[in-house]
């Protein structure tokens, strides 16, 4: 069996979206919001929040005030999703610092890379990885290397986001009907990162793992 084959077996839900997407981009679309790209997105986001001095324009959130305990009941979800995340990643983890010592953070982040929910931890990774996510915006990764359904993106770069090159941090973009609607995040505090380089350890600029 092919790698490929394997994929499309036990990623039913990946293929569709990457076929979902790929189909966009067959059209001209971008992968954001009404066929945007995510550049596009993000620029419409950050204009509204300065003319308005409320993020993406919003005043008020409706569902919270219209329905607080549904609203509750959400968020309380995704947070506990992602401490437990933290905390399956503590018993698994080879490295002491992660299983030891607990450093380390799981988030939630919309399309532009803003924080939704995060996850208990070095909570000060909630920014590194926001930081991350619209580096790779604003260098148009949505064109090259591409942001596709099942990539992940690999950063430990102090350039792009990262406190110190040991946090290892991966995001993975999450689609639906082909559309980018959510990134999820994690840094992890590796002692091995590899070789040292000048006056630091070896950095890796994010980079896409398919």
């Amino acid at each position: 069996m092919s790698k490929h084959q394997s994929e499309e077996e036990s990623f039913p839900r990946m293929r569709r979206e990457k076929e979902k997407m790929h189909r966009r981009k067959e059209n001209g679309d971008g992968i954001g919001e009404d066929g945007q790209t995510l550049r596009e997105q993000f620029e419409k986001l950050e204009g509204k929040t300065e003319l308005t001095d409320h993020y993406a324009g919003l005043e008020e959130l409706e569902l919270k005030n219209e329905e607080p305990i549904t609203y509750e009941q959400m968020f309380s979800q995704l947070r506990g999703d992602l401490v437990n995340a933290r905390e399956t990643s503590k018993e698994v983890a080879a490295t002491p610092i992660v299983e030891q010592e607990g450093e380390l953070c799981y988030g939630l982040f919309t399309p532009e890379g803003d924080s939704i929910a995060v996850s208990t931890g070095i909570i000060v990774h909630i920014h590194t990885m926001s930081e991350a996510i619209k580096y790779m915006i604003n260098h148009d990764y949505e064109e090259s290397p591409g942001i596709e359904p099942g990539d992940i993106f690999v950063n430990n770069d102090v350039d792009v986001g990262d406190v110190h090159a040991c946090d290892i941090m991966t995001l993975i973009p999450i689609f639906n009907e082909g559309e980018i609607v959510a990134w999820a995040g994690g840094v992890n505090h590796v002692i091995d990162t590899g070789a040292v380089g000048t006056g630091e350890y070896e950095r890796l600029p994010v980079l896409a793992v398919r």
